[in-house]
């Protein structure tokens, strides 16, 4: 690909993929109702300070600047400041919020501004406020990797904005959600935006001037300093909040009472493998072998405690474009993949033997995984447990985040158990592009197939297939998060993977 990465998505990519994370284990799946997580809250009613209105936490010592906010809390709060030109579905859709129209042709995004996109004051939304704001959301960490493909903006008239790309997308749509504020208010606290509540002395007033004409049930949102960004369940289960998010990437499942929604993310976690010449798995067959042994529904029932759905392509399955395709899938009985192993050289030297080899040499492969990350670390020994079935030795080692980013960028590694947060237009090209720093192989028929599918010369069961002939890595699954609302509120709380508060305006108390 010719796009080369950016620093900072690169670093948003080992964030995502090599965070650290501890926590307890847990008992059971989440369920829609009532979370029955591992750790009990403990009920400290001295602390009790339940008031009859909607608490939400956030970081007085963090920004709600949308291109400063550093911490969960605020980000979530921030997006009930602030629109886009567009907003994501459950099934990554984009919906028009600010926009009216959106043309993708000749390499360029051309938008045009709703009539009735107007900022909190009244006052209207211009082609320059955008531009302004993508200029700050490209210079921003959390932004910047989800425009990498559009280079600049252009104010074509005073409602008209034209966003170049770098490389062709169909999916660039996808892309626009950026946080519109008012021209030359990216350096102040609180810039004005459009969203659905306006920031005043400590709480969130309803906006009556939201695009949307809807009514707000609820019209004043408090907000309660969770001064270390930790404790959100405690603080929910004694009152002092009323609502609480929680990615999981701490990997800390708290048991709870409250209304409850998992939330699905779209961060992949895979099997990274070193198919670079001279490795082991520079054979593509053994590759497919080891993709075809993994139990991946355990992994996702059982190394993530329910908290991920299985990965049948690299792509989210909850991508609506994924629910419309047909995928493929193989599977192979442990005879079977003993048969293959067989059939590709790799066989018992004597019948003593617990470990094949070709050639004389062992199939003995080294798996490194974050030694701070739960999740990951159950995952590598699920893994480790289905290739010693057949035949294929996997050595567990467990290094520092630092130590991990180190052996993949020099391709000191056989296989790592991976994650990665694809941007909104489902790009892989943290994997096939020439900066990629997930170590993956970088087979030019796969790459070639995965341009042509984003540039809407194939579809995406075309690309599909020839990743499965290839698999330059496992993808294994999409994480869950959740997200727990007091019971004070009548249960008809919706969860949506781009924006918790999606029904905000139709929550109700008992």
């Amino acid at each position: 690909m010719k796009r080369v990465l950016s620093v900072l998505l690169v670093m948003l990519m080992l964030t995502g993929m090599l965070t650290a994370c501890s926590g307890g284990q847990t008992e059971n799946t989440p369920t829609e109702e009532e979370t029955t997580l591992a750790e009990e809250v403990p009920q400290d009613n001295s602390q009790n300070v339940k008031s009859e209105g909607l608490i939400l936490p956030y970081s007085a010592a963090d920004s709600l600047n949308p291109y400063k906010a550093e911490s969960l809390m605020n980000e979530n709060i921030i997006r009930l400041l602030y629109d886009g030109l567009f907003r994501l579905d459950e099934g990554y859709n984009p919906v028009k919020v600010l926009a009216e129209e959106c043309v993708n042709e000749k390499g360029y995004l051309t938008v045009t501004l709703s009539d009735k996109a107007v900022f909190s004051d009244g006052k209207a939304v211009t082609a320059s406020d955008v531009v302004y704001s993508f200029n700050r959301a490209k210079e921003s960490a959390y932004y910047s990797p989800v425009l990498e493909n559009l280079s600049t903006a252009t104010a074509i008239d005073g409602d008209t904005v034209r966003f170049k790309l770098e490389e062709k997308d169909i999916y660039a749509e996808n892309c626009l959600t950026f946080p519109i504020i008012r021209y030359g208010q990216g350096d102040e606290a609180n810039p004005l935006g459009t969203g659905r509540y306006v920031y005043s002395s400590g709480s969130l007033k309803y906006n009556k001037n939201h695009i949307s004409g809807e009514k707000a049930t609820i019209k004043t949102v408090e907000l309660y300093d969770i001064k270390d960004n930790t404790g959100d369940a405690s603080a929910l289960q004694i009152g002092n909040i009323s609502f609480m998010y929680s990615d999981l990437s701490d990997c800390k499942v708290e048991r709870i009472t409250a209304i409850t929604r998992t939330v699905e993310l779209n961060n992949l976690v895979f099997l990274g493998m070193n198919a670079n010449k001279g490795s082991l798995l520079s054979d593509g067959n053994l590759r497919k072998i080891i993709a075809y042994a993994i139990d991946k529904q355990d992994i996702a029932e059982n190394a993530f405690q329910g908290y991920a759905r299985v990965a049948e392509a690299p792509f989210n399955p909850a991508w609506s474009v994924m629910k419309e395709t047909e995928v493929k899938t193989v599977t192979y009985s442990p005879l079977e993949l003993t048969q293959q192993l067989d059939k590709n050289g790799y066989v018992y030297a004597n019948d003593t033997d617990t470990v094949r080899k070709k050639n004389g040499k062992a199939l003995k492969l080294r798996l490194l995984v974050n030694k701070n990350n739960d999740f990951r670390i159950s995952t590598a020994e699920f893994i480790r447990t289905k290739l010693k079935a057949i035949g294929i030795e996997a050595v567990i080692d467990k290094v520092s985040g630092k130590e991990l980013r180190k052996a993949i960028r020099k391709g000191k590694f056989d296989l790592y158990v991976g994650e990665i947060k694809l941007s909104e237009n489902m790009s892989l090209s943290g994997f096939f592009s020439d900066s990629s720093v997930t170590g993956t192989g970088k087979n030019a028929a796969c790459i070639d197939a995965y341009n042509e599918m984003i540039s809407g010369k194939t579809d995406i069961a075309d690309f599909i297939n020839a990743f499965n002939e290839d698999m330059p890595f496992v993808p294994l699954c999409y994480r869950l998060g959740y997200m727990a609302v007091s019971n004070e509120f009548e249960d008809n709380i919706k969860a949506n993977p781009n924006d918790v508060f999606e029904n905000i305006y139709q929550w109700k108390f008992r």
